[in-house]
């Protein structure tokens, strides 16, 4: 019985204890906190597991690792897409398996999470994989933390863009390739040069395709054996390979060499593939040029709809690191800029033809123009003489019948004259001959001596013809005479033609001013005469046209004269009209945009007649060089004298035109026209109207030259100039010249320009720098006028050391050589001897177009110019 007792409390682990005591409730509790802990061991166990099934699954790379940058864990989709084990790549640096271009950023977002500057990070790199592929992963991490928020490492995910990236790019490209077509397709509707455009054409598509190298090939024939041929015409090249174009393996290949492409592009289909697929000829000539394959695409002519198509020729592309495989997407956009290269081929082969249609027709007008002109010549010399001697017999004695017949050969003859004239005038015009010479004339004067030249006919018919100026028209004006005297005349002359009775009346007012001092003059020619009726107006005008053939028959005339005068009119900026009323009369208009002028004042027309007064003289200076300009300026003005100032030869001709000038200082190096071309334009002028004019003798022309050389004088004199002052100018031989040139002028500072000029103030420094004694005595003892001239000299220097690094970039030797030479002539001018030479060293290498040291010498001259700067500072 006892025996039993004590196995029963070994059974139950109760040591006997009774039901309810502690101890038995205590190892029941204990009991069950073992089995809580053992179910929940099993649980996480349980757990832990579904979790690594979960990431060893799923596609994305799930990854850890140490502060140091060392992977710590990888799930297995790091050995699907990279090809490494997890095992070879634990404990491996990161940027190891990274592209190299990659490293750098990735670095940097790693320092980011483990510094805590970032909590997360987004990042996209390239991994290599094991077979050499590049993959794209997209990267999230954020910072591993301990208990305690201490870094521990990184953990986060990368998932494989690989075929995204691919896509997008895909899709970038095409949308590049297509901008690309566009813009090309652009050039080539809007550039007026093919040659430019099919450049510019090849240039954008071989960009956009990534090729490198593009080509345009165009078809020809053998000039003697008529078999198809073709020659590269345009080719652009990417930096890594050579260009092909002057190859001769490139020029006048027969196509019978070329495998079966000729026929394939000629209708239509591209040739495309790797080298090692092309016939031996082939394979021979691309790889002597480094291709691996390539992509012909034909240019295709259409004549219209139902026009047969033209094989004009290709485009082609090579690739020479590998071998591509053009897509049909890329072939079809680039076969769209090879129909727009086909249009434009077209398009300029109908201008050629319209400019060859057009210059034919131009051709048979002007040989028409010039046979009528030379006809007209022809015929006017043997009649001059006819009607010379006619006129020598009418003063003789002759009975009343022989002058009777006499005078009816004389009117025939003047009639002859005056229609062969219209005819002349008009071939002129028609073959551009005929030009319109604006000068300053007395207005006034020269319509009375129009009107009384015709008075005479008018008188004949016993009419009256009046002349009526209103107050407000200006007297001098600047305005062709000649044209203006002929188109008066022609229509006076119509006028009295078709007037009987009654008179013509010639009046000239003022449409309306415009902006001082242009003005709109209307002529106005009124007559009594027959009229013309309103549906025949429209006739006029028209080049060997009248009213009807009576009006032929019964007032003669070659129906030009009108014609004429709207030509005319026309030339010189003006319009034409006229009003009528059939039995009433006509009056005939015309509007002429001229510009008022003072008028000229003459050497002693103010004051005593007994007294010869000097006067002031008017000297027109033609120097493109601010610095020159402000020089010779105030040396002038100090002189007493008034300057106008032009920057250019074609300004100067402008300027003398105008007249009222003295005489001309002609600097020989100017922009537009030298001083030679406007030397010669103005001797040409002044031989032609000097008495319009009004010149007394012709002008002085003194040339302004930095190269006082053996053969300048003689060329300056050759164009026409009387004399030449070297540059910088010197105060005593400037006021000697004028002296010489203008005996009758007044210069009121002679005296204090040939006089010793004062010390100057703040003179210190290397007088080669910047010489300021020699700059007051060249200004005749100024400092305002040095001082106006350093100023001015600083304000152009600021863009002179850019000006010159530009120029120099571009390889610009007539532009350097053009600035350089305003430089010298400046620094010449301030007394800055260093830069001068500086600036002539620089001027001849340009003008040799020796260009090796050019970087140096505009060194040389920014250094030399800082420092003529820095002396201005500190003077």
């Amino acid at each position: 019985m006892q025996m039993h007792d004590e196995t029963t409390r070994e059974q139950d682990g109760t040591n006997g204890e009774r039901p309810g005591s502690p101890m038995r409730t205590f190892i029941r509790a204990v009991g069950s906190l073992s089995r809580q802990k053992r179910d929940a061991l099993a649980r996480l166990r349980e757990s832990e597991e579904r979790y690594r099934t979960v990431i060893e699954s799923v596609q994305e790379i799930i990854f850890h690792t140490t502060v140091q940058g060392l992977w710590l864990y990888l799930n297995p989709s790091w050995a699907d897409i990279t090809g490494y084990s997890v095992e070879e790549t634990i404990g491996q640096p990161l940027v190891r398996f990274v592209h190299r271009d990659d490293c750098e950023t990735l670095v940097a977002r790693f320092h980011q999470l483990t510094s805590r500057q970032e909590e997360t990070a987004r990042f996209q790199m390239r991994v290599m994989t094991r077979d050499g592929r590049e993959v794209w992963l997209d990267g999230f991490a954020r910072a591993l933390l301990d208990a305690r928020g201490r870094v521990q490492g990184v953990t986060g995910t990368l998932r494989d863009v690989t075929e995204q990236r691919r896509a997008h790019e895909e899709l970038q490209y095409r949308d590049e390739l297509l901008q690309a077509v566009a813009a090309a397709g652009n050039v080539l509707l809007n550039e007026a040069d093919l040659a430019t455009a099919l450049s510019e054409a090849v240039r954008l598509i071989g960009m956009a395709t990534r090729a490198d190298r593009a080509y345009l090939f165009e078809n020809h024939r053998d000039a003697l054996t008529g078999a198809p041929l073709m020659s590269q015409r345009y080719e652009w090249c990417a930096g890594r390979v050579s260009a092909e174009i002057n190859n001769p393996q490139c020029q006048d290949q027969p196509w019978a060499l070329w495998d079966d492409w000729h026929a394939q592009l000629s209708v239509g289909k591209n040739v495309s593939g790797v080298v090692r697929s092309f016939g031996e000829y082939a394979q021979g000539v691309l790889r002597a040029q480094g291709v691996q394959s390539l992509l012909l695409v034909p240019v295709i002519l259409r004549q219209g709809t139902s026009g047969v198509p033209e094989f004009w020729g290709f485009i082609g592309f090579d690739d020479c690191l590998r071998g591509r495989a053009w897509s049909d997407a890329e072939s079809s956009i680039i076969g769209a800029l090879a129909s727009s290269i086909g249009g434009a081929i077209m398009r300029q082969r109908a201008a050629a033809e319209l400019r060859g249609a057009k210059e034919s027709a131009e051709a048979a007008s002007s040989a028409k123009s010039i046979f009528l002109a030379n006809m007209s010549h022809e015929i006017r010399t043997p009649l001059n003489g006819i009607i010379g001697i006619n006129q020598l017999l009418i003063e003789s004695g002759l009975s009343d019948a022989q002058r009777k017949y006499a005078e009816l050969a004389k009117t025939s003859a003047d009639t002859l004259l005056a229609i062969i004239n219209d005819i002349l005038d008009f071939s002129k015009i028609e073959a551009g001959k005929l030009e319109v010479d604006a000068i300053n004339v007395d207005l006034h004067e020269t319509l009375r001596q129009t009107i009384a030249m015709l008075a005479m006919r008018a008188d004949a018919k016993a009419l009256a013809l009046t002349l009526r100026i209103d107050p407000d028209v200006p007297a001098y004006v600047h305005v062709d005479p000649v044209r203006l005297r002929q188109v008066v005349m022609n229509l006076v002359n119509n006028a009295v033609k078709f007037t009987e009775r009654g008179g013509v009346t010639v009046r000239v007012g003022v449409e309306h001013r415009g902006p001082a001092p242009r003005c709109v003059l209307r002529f106005a020619v009124t007559d009594t005469g027959i009229g013309i009726s309103h549906d025949r107006l429209g006739k006029l005008f028209q080049p060997f046209s009248q009213v009807d053939a009576s009006t032929t028959r019964k007032y003669g005339g070659t129906g030009l004269g009108l014609a004429i005068c709207r030509q005319l009119v026309q030339m010189m900026g003006g319009t034409i009209g006229v009003q009528s009323l059939e039995g009433q009369g006509t009056t005939f208009h015309f509007t002429l945009v001229v510009e008022e002028r003072e008028r000229p004042v003459e050497a002693g027309d103010a004051g005593p007649r007994h007294a010869k007064r000097p006067r002031r003289s008017r000297i027109l200076l033609a120097e493109d060089n601010a610095v020159n300009q402000l020089l010779a300026r105030e040396l002038l003005v100090r002189a007493g004298h008034e300057v106008h100032v032009v920057d250019n030869g074609r300004a100067a001709l402008e300027a003398f035109r105008q007249g009222g000038f003295d005489l001309v200082l002609m600097d020989v190096q100017m922009p537009v026209m030298d001083g030679y071309e406007a030397a010669r334009a103005i001797r040409a002028q002044e031989s032609k109207y000097r008495a319009a004019m009004q010149l007394r003798r012709p002008i002085a022309i003194v040339a302004l030259t930095a190269n006082a050389i053996k053969g300048d004088r003689e060329r300056c004199l050759d164009a026409g100039m009387n004399d030449y002052l070297s540059k910088p100018i010197v105060p005593e031989l400037l006021v000697e010249m004028l002296a010489r040139y203008l005996p009758e002028a007044t210069h009121v500072e002679e005296r204090a320009a040939t006089s010793p000029a004062p010390a100057a103030t703040g003179a210190g420094g290397d007088p080669a720098t910047l010489n300021r004694s020699e700059l007051v005595a060249r200004c005749m003892g100024s400092e305002v006028v040095a001082e106006k001239m350093l100023a001015l000299f600083v304000r152009q220097a600021e863009g002179y050391a850019k000006e010159l690094d530009a120029l120099a970039a571009a390889q610009d030797a007539a532009g350097l050589a053009s600035l350089a030479h305003s430089v010298k002539g400046a620094a010449a001018n301030i007394g800055a001897a260093t830069l001068k030479k500086a600036a002539y060293t620089l001027e001849q290498r340009a003008r040799a177009a020796d260009l090796k040291t050019v970087h140096d010498d505009v060194s040389a001259v920014k250094s030399a110019l800082r420092s003529v700067l820095e002396a201005v500072d500190h003077g």
